[in-house]
């Protein structure tokens, strides 16, 4: 794996993917363009008032996508169109600054890391009553502690691997109920200075990273399954 610069990524705050690569940035605004190794141009497609963290999933046959804004509070909105609401989800407390969506066991839960204490906490994933409510962020588990320094976190759509960028740039991955994490070796090139946000996707014989930074760039490194 390789990093490779892609194209322009200005002021972004949040990076997940959800069919594309979605993008929350400064001015608020929700962004998606497809996930290839050329500078496209990026789609408005919503408002993201104050994220600093996303996190994406399909969940019984509808793609859900959940924002961390910068009060700690969980949004959540589904698919990735223009006009379509965000629903409050529920308060995780202060200095939350990541946020993944990975199974453990057969259930899909929410990962959240936390400044300063390095704690991943997690909740069984808040999906929707019949009513179009949630019933809010209760019962948080403990995770683990984060790899030192780590900046963001993400996960593949069906996959089984928490991902982070620690502030030193390294990349390192997890097993969600793993109590430590490994360091990916193999990625050549340093990893991207001031990294502001990490999507990751994969098939059945590849697996590709994205990251931004603050200086309004997009990367990618892609290869074999680590």
């Amino acid at each position: 794996m390789t990093w490779v610069d892609i194209g322009q990524a200005n002021d972004v705050t949040a990076l997940t993917y959800l069919g594309g690569l979605v993008a929350a940035t400064a001015d608020n605004r929700l962004w998606l363009r497809p996930p290839v190794p050329s500078n496209v141009t990026w789609v408005h497609v919503g408002e993201a008032n104050s994220v600093k963290a996303m996190a994406a999933m399909p969940v019984r046959g509808v793609e859900w996508l959940y924002a961390l804004d910068r009060s700690d509070f969980i949004w959540a909105r589904p698919a990735v169109s223009v006009g379509i609401p965000w629903r409050p989800v529920g308060a995780v407390g202060a200095s939350a600054v990541a946020l993944a969506v990975a199974p453990t066991g057969p259930d899909l839960r929410l990962w959240c890391l936390f400044a300063g204490s390095g704690e991943i906490l997690s909740i069984g994933l808040p999906t929707p009553s019949r009513t179009g409510a949630f019933t809010g962020v209760v019962s948080w588990a403990s995770g683990g502690r984060r790899a030192d320094d780590m900046l963001v976190m993400t996960s593949i759509p069906g996959g089984s691997y928490l991902w982070g960028v620690t502030g030193s740039r390294d990349v390192w991955r997890k097993v969600p109920s793993a109590t430590t994490w490994t360091s990916i070796t193999g990625i050549t090139g340093p990893t991207p200075h001031n990294v502001t946000g990490l999507a990751a996707l994969a098939g059945h014989d590849f697996t590709i990273l994205f990251v931004t930074t603050r200086e309004d760039r997009l990367w990618m490194a892609e290869g074999p399954p680590p």
